[in-house]
């Protein structure tokens, strides 16, 4: 249904919908075997389906051309470039306090804090530099393309540092090894 006519979901606005359902499930289903749904689990849960559904539409960022040309129906198209573009990188940048109120609720140490805040000012000097692109006035489509596909692969870095992120202070945190200052 994702990719095979007569769905094609790839290439609709349900995209997200889909992407939110692949990223929660895993999660609800290591709780399940787990028997464990706290508030936590539910905010994981939550998180990874908003990351991964985010995650697509980026994605939609990078097939914008072929899309457009396929007729398909992603955020980018429906909003246009510019628009979509916008709610995208805005969709990406509201992560980062999603992913600092898991930490919190985990317990996490200052560590995690540390390298969250380094991935959100390496998203913001990506695009910092590229906003005259996003004005009104702007009509370099084909830059605001290759800007897409450039942030696609930064938006896949980041999702794996974070990700490791998340693991490896979850798992020491769970092993009694501490940060703090004695």
């Amino acid at each position: 249904m994702y990719s095979v006519p007569p769905f094609r979901l790839r290439q609709t606005i349900y995209k997200p919908a889909v992407n939110f359902c692949v990223g929660a499930f895993p999660i609800l289903i290591a709780a399940a075997f787990a028997s464990r749904f706290s508030e936590n689990v539910w905010a994981l849960v939550f998180l990874f389906g908003l990351a991964t559904a985010v995650y697509s539409l980026w994605g939609d960022l990078a097939d914008y051309g072929s899309d457009l040309d396929a007729g398909g129906r992603t955020i980018p198209i429906v909003l246009g470039l510019k628009r979509g573009f916008c709610a995208i990188i805005a969709s990406g940048f509201s992560l980062f306090p999603l992913m600092a109120l898991v930490g919190v609720m985990f317990q996490l140490n200052i560590p995690y804090y540390l390298v969250l805040f380094s991935l959100a000012i390496y998203l913001s000097i990506r695009v910092i530099p590229k906003r005259s692109l996003l004005l009104p006035a702007s009509t370099y489509d084909d830059a605001l393309e290759g800007l897409g596909q450039t942030l696609v692969k930064d938006f896949v870095f980041i999702a794996i540092v974070q990700t490791t992120n998340l693991m490896l202070s979850a798992f020491l945190k769970f092993q009694g090894f501490s940060f703090s200052v004695v």
